[in-house]
């Protein structure tokens, strides 16, 4: 039993990455479980990211910078469940759960509900050539086709809001269905 642990990562200019958790394990010898739960405290996700190597420039200057995360894990060698997760990301907020029910093929659940975010903040800053290389990008890119065929996936998503490209859309629900290369969205 890990009791009342607490981690601190030094990531150079990302600054300290906080994490504090409670994680009992069993039968560690021969078939390892686990049970606990963890708080990722407020990071600056874009420090982070570019402490990793990835610069991004974003419309918003602000975006990425508070990001925070805490649930319940329980798992063994095949499988991990995250439940009771709430993940904050700037000034929008998720709960719900995650689970990679299979390690060995990655087959992932997820279900996440979010209340407000305008997608915008997180979009490439516009540029005065953005209508002429929009088009272009339509014609050029192609579908991450090998991407997709692995992906083993079912997901749930529900927002009460959101802002893309400056139209605001309410009480949306998707889900996802991915598997043997086939995509099925509702």
């Amino acid at each position: 039993t890990l009791a009342d642990g607490d981690m601190q990562l030094a990531l150079g200019k990302a600054g300290p990455l906080s994490i504090s958790y409670d994680l009992a394990l069993n039968n560690v010898k021969d078939k390892l479980a686990y049970k606990g739960q963890f708080n990722l405290k407020d990071t600056n996700l874009r420090n982070l990211l570019a402490a990793l190597g990835t610069e991004l420039d974003t419309a918003n200057r602000d975006a990425l910078k508070k990001f925070s995360a805490s649930a319940a894990v329980m798992g063994d060698q095949q499988q991990v469940q995250l439940s009771n997760l709430s993940v904050q990301l700037d000034k929008t907020r998720f709960e719900g759960a995650l689970a990679i029910t299979g390690l060995a093929t990655t087959a992932v659940q997820l279900d996440l509900k979010g209340d407000s975010i305008n997608v915008d903040d997180y979009l490439p800053p516009p540029s005065e050539t953005d209508a002429t290389d929009e088009a272009a990008a339509a014609e050029d890119t192609p579908l991450p086709l090998e991407a997709i065929r692995e992906l083993n996936l079912t997901a749930k998503f529900v927002l009460q809001r959101m802002v893309i490209k400056k139209m605001a859309l309410e009480n949306i629900a998707l889900n996802i269905s991915a598997k043997n290369g086939l995509l099925s969205q509702t």
